[in-house]
């Protein structure tokens, strides 16, 4: 769901950026970081930078042998502009006849992609037969996002953050207790067919759901830097889990256009939320050359998404009213089955100051997929991939009594082309009609076909210390 590396600075490292955190990029990474910054003159810094997180996903479907025309998203535009990710935070260092201590605020969104893909026309019956052509992917994610700011989904992180360092400045130790705000916006097409009277996918069945949730989640995060030799570093840092549990929300349905259907209405929208975002683990260990010029890390990310078994939309008291032959039913939740897998990614960075007014940055990284064949949709068209990046800074540059620098990056992510043959495949449309429906035996998911992904990840940043 997330893109690994966050922030300018670290994006040029390659995301590794674990022990050698020592700027307000820490506070997301690594929060004994923040006590390792140089605390200026009067013990003041801050941090500000956006990143652009261009999501390229082509989608062909396999229905069982027959292959639906290719799919692109929108590379997560919003009204024709680019989704642009900000983080910001400050701090303030104190000396201490024991060491230091430093206390510090951050706001920061995950880099994401918030894809949106198309959605045919159920108006007249021509329209109906070019649906499966022209939204193939319809019960996988219709969107994530509905062309603005204000109708997209969102996550948010106010994280405050206190560390220390201590031993002669040789460790460092931080702790983030953090609040998530999130905004969550999916339009999808369900399934109201009960297969006794219609065919699976049967397209006068499709039932377009806009689910909308907002929760405030708590969590922190906490890690340790140690300066094992002068020019060595060893770092780890580990991120709680967020429990996402809707505060409130909203289901709003078009019903299907099939005559069963015809007179019917929807009573209630109130539903709730359930999904689990990973805890994560980062060790890292950096080596400084050359008086410090040339700093080199290798850094391990483990994201534990393997606690993401299913995304779960419970309607409270949400029903159907004049169903023919029916009356009154009552809409059960919608389960959308993950079963996620821990990922594992391998970063390595590399940091130079060629000059009084230039740096340099170079990295990598390796990561394995969080997405078994089984589950895999386009919602989060996973698979293992691998990213080089590269950036160059403004070391410092003294203006107006403080240190400035200026950092500029970019990443390309490459993923192998995946193919899910159907029968692998054991996602099914969703359908809020219990029992929930089956396909026959011998049917595949939804969600075989091919996966062609890649990102480009620009980002922009500015820091101060004064």
């Amino acid at each position: 769901m997330f893109v690994t590396p966050h922030g300018a600075r670290p994006l040029g490292r390659g995301g590794a950026f674990v022990a050698g955190a020592d700027d307000l990029n820490a506070i997301y990474y690594n929060p004994a970081g923040v006590a390792a910054m140089d605390g200026g003159n009067t013990g003041w810094s801050g941090l500000l930078d956006a990143g652009l997180v261009l999501q390229h996903v082509a989608y062909t479907r396999d229905e069982n042998g027959l292959q639906r025309p290719t799919i692109m998203n929108d590379n997560n535009a919003l009204g024709a502009v680019p989704l642009a990710i900000p983080q910001f935070g400050f701090a303030k260092k104190l000396a201490r006849s024991w060491g230091s201590m430093s206390f510090g605020l951050g706001v920061w969104i995950p880099y994401t992609g918030l894809p949106r893909y198309p959605e045919g026309q159920y108006d007249t019956e021509e329209n109906l037969q070019k649906v499966p052509d022209v939204s193939p992917q319809r019960y996988q994610l219709l969107s994530l996002h509905d062309g603005g700011v204000t109708k997209s989904t969102l996550l948010a992180v106010i994280n405050p953050v206190a560390s220390f360092s201590v031993l002669g400045d040789k460790l460092q130790l931080g702790i983030g207790p953090q609040l998530m705000f999130v905004y969550f916006r999916s339009r999808i097409m369900l399934s109201g067919c009960t297969q006794v009277m219609c065919r699976p996918e049967q397209t006068d069945f499709d039932t377009l759901v806009l689910a909308q949730a907002v929760a405030l989640t708590p969590s922190f995060n906490l890690g340790a830097i140690y300066r094992v030799l002068p020019n060595l570093r060893l770092g780890a840092a580990f991120q709680f889990p967020f429990y996402v549990r809707s505060l409130t929300g909203a289901v709003d349905t078009r019903l299907p256009s099939n005559e069963l259907f015809n007179g019917s209405s929807v009573r209630g929208r109130d539903a709730s939320l359930s999904l689990n975002l990973p805890a994560t683990l980062r060790v890292g260990a950096e080596v400084r050359a050359l008086e410090n010029r040339v700093r080199i890390e290798l850094a391990y990310t483990a994201e534990f998404w393997s606690m993401q078994d299913s995304v779960t939309f419970t309607p409270q008291g949400i029903a159907i009213e004049n169903l023919k032959a029916i009356g009154t039913y009552q809409l059960g939740p919608v389960t959308i089955d993950r079963q996620m897998q821990t990922t594992h990614t391998f970063h390595l960075g590399v940091e130079a100051a060629l000059h009084k007014y230039l740096g340099l940055r170079l990295g990598g990284m390796y990561e394995t997929s969080g997405m078994p064949d089984a589950t895999l949709t386009v919602l989060t068209p996973d698979g293992n991939k691998g990213m080089i990046s590269g950036g160059l800074y403004l070391p410092k540059v003294h203006f107006a009594s403080t240190d400035w620098r200026f950092d500029l990056s970019y990443g390309r992510i490459i993923q192998p082309d995946r193919n899910i043959a159907a029968a692998d495949s054991k996602i099914y449309p969703g359908n809020p009609i219990r029992p929930d429906a089956s396909y026959p035996p011998g049917v595949g998911g939804i969600g075989g076909g091919r996966y062609e992904v890649s990102y480009d990840v620009f980002a922009v940043g500015f820091s101060a210390i004064r």
